[in-house]
């Protein structure tokens, strides 16, 4: 996603004019990964975090 956010921002934000704020979790391929095994706890929190973000469920409702 990091290689995205740049362009989600210019064309989202600069040419539509949208506000665009992104929550994004940390270590995502760890689950699939067996070399980052010891990294899972870490992102499952870190997903976790990003699923109860209040303002992401707020910014969802509002489509």
């Amino acid at each position: 996603m990091d290689h995205v956010t740049h362009c989600l921002k210019t064309v989202l934000g600069s040419s539509l004019g949208l506000e665009v704020d992104f929550v994004t979790p940390e270590l995502t391929t760890a689950s699939h990964n067996p070399a980052m095994a010891a990294l899972r706890p870490l992102a499952e929190a870190s997903l976790a975090r990003a699923h109860a973000h209040e303002e992401a469920e707020r910014y969802a409702r509002q489509f």
